[in-house]
C-alpha cells in the first residue's frame, strides 16, 4: 500500500471506534429499557469497539502483504 492509502486507512480507525462504541452502547441501553435481557450484565461497549478496531488494524497487515511493492532492480 502506498503512504497515502495507509494514512487514509488509519484515519478511519478513530471514526470506526467511536461509531462502534456508540452503537453498542445504544443497543445495550435499548435492551435494558425494554427489559428483554434475561440477566444483568455490565455495559462494556469499549470491549466490543476495541475488538473491532483490533480486527481493522489486523486487516491492514493482511492488505499490506497482499499489495507489497515490487523490488526495483
Amino acid at each position: 500500500m502506498s503512504k497515502r492509502n495507509t494514512i487514509l486507512y488509519f484515519s478511519f480507525a478513530p471514526l470506526l471506534f467511536l461509531l462502534s462504541y456508540y452503537i453498542s452502547h445504544r443497543v445495550y441501553e435499548k435492551f435494558m429499557l425494554n427489559g428483554t435481557m434475561s440477566n444483568e450484565m455490565q455495559n462494556r461497549p469499549w470491549i466490543y469497539s476495541g475488538f473491532l478496531l483490533f480486527l481493522y488494524v489486523g486487516a491492514y497487515f493482511v492488505f499490506r502483504d497482499i499489495y507489497r511493492k515490487e523490488k526495483q532492480s
